[in-house]
This record gives C-alpha cells, structure tokens and sequence, in this order.
C-alpha cells in the first residue's frame, strides 16, 4: 500500500506492520562528538576542517518512495551526500572569503 497513516488505532490484520519514520525534525552533525569534522580544501588549496549540522524533516507524501529506494538505511546515505557536497561546495571559496566575508 503507498499510502501513509499518521498515529491511530488500526487494524492491520495478522503478518502485516507500519514502518515507522519520526515527524520530529532530525539532526545530522559533523562535529567531533558525531561523525568527525568534514576536512576538505578552498579554491587556494588550502585545508579546511569543517564543524557542520543541519536538519531536515521527512515529508509524508514521499516516505514510500524513500522506502522503496533505500529499504530503511537511507541515513548513510544522506550522510555521505551531505559530506560530498558540502566538501565540493567549500572548495569553490577561497580563505580569504571564509574568514572575512560573513553574512
């Protein structure tokens, strides 16, 4: 079934179960404590060590179709994305606007 059922009582009937995703907004964090700090280069190939989070929230219309394709282990992949773009879009800075241009 692709559709999506918010908290309740329901009968499934027996062999049948929810796959359960939190409606919480959730954290990913590249800081010490949590994944490491992200270490990539500027555009002056200088190194950068990088302490980054952010957050996101499922969106309901969509959970069957991030099931379908991830089967539940779609964290790794949102971490690994995470990382390489944030990597790919560091390096198109260079020091100086790291350290003096902030917004």
């Amino acid at each position: 079934n692709t559709t999506f059922s918010t908290a309740g009582l329901y009968f499934l009937g027996f062999g049948h179960w929810f796959i359960k995703y939190p409606r919480v907004i959730q954290t990913l964090e590249f800081t010490p404590g949590r994944r490491g700090r992200l270490h990539t280069r500027t555009s002056d190939g200088l190194p950068l060590t990088l302490g980054v989070s952010f957050q996101y929230r499922y969106m309901a219309p969509r959970l069957y179709d991030l099931y379908i394709d991830f089967k539940g282990e779609h964290e790794p992949v949102y971490v690994a994305t995470a990382a390489a773009v944030i990597a790919n879009v560091a390096c198109n800075y260079s020091a100086y606007q790291f350290f003096n241009d902030k917004e």
